[in-house]
């Protein structure tokens, strides 16, 4: 199936970036709380749109920051490099830090390729990180280390004593698991929240349980990322295989937008992948509840 056949099913409002949306719609009626300590569905409606914002170009994203207050001169890392390289924006003011990045260009052939070949690419293995406290996505765990030393660098000029969060959708949402682990593990400060957007799966059980910061993972209705990967090799133990698992609080919104903290959705397996074209098509239909928009809308529908 060509890729332009399959680009040729998504809506022009759900391709990226989206410069007409309004971002923070509802933010002066519902600030961010910088000292939440729970969910917070403010907190949520803004790292989402943040999230969002990274796919734009530094100009437009600096212009929306210092409308929504976040007037700190903002961050860059990676803009200025391939556009296939990791990427995230440190936005902050006052109260607050937010490290946000950017995800995976929004083609669903990409990025379904890039997550479900679990089981030949090497970049899907899983290796066992002592650091994390467990077995990781090797190829978003190479990502992270990347720019680790520049983002803990770039934050230790900019934190004072403001509270620091993390966020991200698609790919992103698993760089921000992963980075904000190893900024409290490596500095020994606080994370106050670590927010991902339909974000795939980073690590196996024994990560999850580990993983002590704040996690809050929201899931669209049928978004079909934040259920994969599946299983993965696991790196100089090739006789071994390890689960991938879901991990943190779980954030479902369901067709309506209504919400509970229970994925109650079947489970993706590895025969199921298999399936062939059909699933392929299904997959791709159900990428569009991958789309940031309509994670966005959801969230500010519960604000309006």
């Amino acid at each position: 199936m060509s890729e332009n056949f399959l680009w040729s099913f998504i809506p022009g409002e759900l391709k990226l970036p989206h410069l007409s949306y309004h971002y923070f719609i509802h933010g002066k009626k519902h600030p961010f709380e910088p000292l939440a300590t729970q969910f917070s569905m403010a907190n949520a409606a803004w790292l989402t749109d943040l999230a969002f914002l990274a796919y734009a170009d530094k100009r437009f994203i600096t212009e929306q920051l210092n409308e929504a207050g976040l007037t700190g001169a903002p961050c860059f890392i990676g803009f200025d490099q391939d556009i296939e390289s990791t990427q995230c924006i440190i936005a902050h003011n006052n109260e607050i830090i937010v490290v946000f990045f950017r995800g995976t260009e929004f083609n669903p052939k990409r990025i379904l390729n890039a997550v479900l070949d679990t089981s030949i690419d090497i970049q899907a293995a899983l290796v066992e990180v002592p650091e994390l406290d467990g077995c990781v996505h090797y190829g978003f765990y190479k990502e992270a280390e990347k720019i680790s030393a520049t983002l803990i660098k770039t934050l230790d000029k900019i934190r004072t004593t403001q509270s620091v969060w993390f966020a991200g959708h698609s790919m992103g949402g698993a760089l921000t698991i992963l980075t904000a682990k190893l900024y409290s593990a490596r500095t020994q400060r606080n994370v106050s929240g670590v927010y991902t957007i339909g974000c795939p799966r980073v690590g196996n059980e024994t990560f999850a349980a580990h993983y002590q910061l704040p996690l809050y993972c929201l899931i669209n209705h049928k978004d079909p990322i934040t259920r994969i990967p599946v299983e993965g090799k696991i790196m100089e133990q090739s006789s071994n295989s390890g689960n991938y698992v879901p991990m943190g609080k779980t954030i479902f919104f369901d067709q309506t937008g209504g919400i509970t903290d229970t994925d109650n959705r079947p489970p993706i397996t590895r025969s199921f992948l298999r399936i062939g074209i059909t699933l392929e098509l299904s997959l791709i239909i159900d990428m569009l509840d991958h789309a940031p928009l309509r994670y966005s809308q959801k969230i500010w529908r519960h604000l309006s």
